[in-house]
């Protein structure tokens, strides 16, 4: 009979917790915005941020930046073509931000969020590997320029790659 019994409580046992989405403790379950999603939406924010500062620091911020000599001087001309690429590429970074912190469930949701979220992971890794392609630089553009902005640009796809597989379970269900 004991032994009965200790069979029917080893088969009634739940399961254990499988690896995804975080609960906060005693929220009734709600799903705790992951961090490394804050991290790709804040981390997308201050980019688009740092290249819109650029309008306002002019030719030597865009060169600093890594935009090269040629767009330094349009700047310098007063072309527009400069100023609609900075305000293109933040848009694309804000929009970007949009998708992390709707994963996070911290914003609504926007169309096709789980395939933008995977397009996003690409370009950015795309983008830090472009580190070791010889010829796809500027031959103005440092080596120290290089390095640093591929670091940053591989710890924000990685960001968005961890804080996307972790919340990748839940992301398809409308909310």
């Amino acid at each position: 009979m004991a032994r009965a019994v200790m069979i029917a409580n080893r088969d009634c046992q739940a399961p254990a917790p499988r690896e995804g989405p975080v609960t906060d403790a005693g929220g009734g379950g709600r799903l705790k915005p992951d961090i490394w999603l804050w991290l790709a939406g804040g981390g997308s924010i201050a980019a688009a941020l740092l290249h819109l500062a650029c309008m306002l620091g002019g030719p030597d911020w865009y060169r600093w930046m890594g935009a090269g000599d040629d767009i330094a001087r349009a700047v310098e001309r007063g072309q527009l073509r400069p100023y609609l690429l900075t305000i293109g590429i933040a848009a694309i970074l804000f929009g970007w931000a949009w998708f992390a912190f709707a994963a996070a469930r911290l914003l609504p949701r926007p169309p096709l969020l789980r395939t933008g979220l995977v397009a996003i992971i690409f370009v950015l890794l795309l983008r830090a590997a472009a580190l070791f392609v010889p010829g796809l630089w500027a031959p103005e553009t440092g080596a120290t320029f290089k390095i640093i902005s591929s670091l940053i640009v591989l710890a924000l796809g990685l960001s968005f790659l961890i804080g996307t597989v972790r919340a990748w379970p839940t992301l398809s269900v409308r909310t």
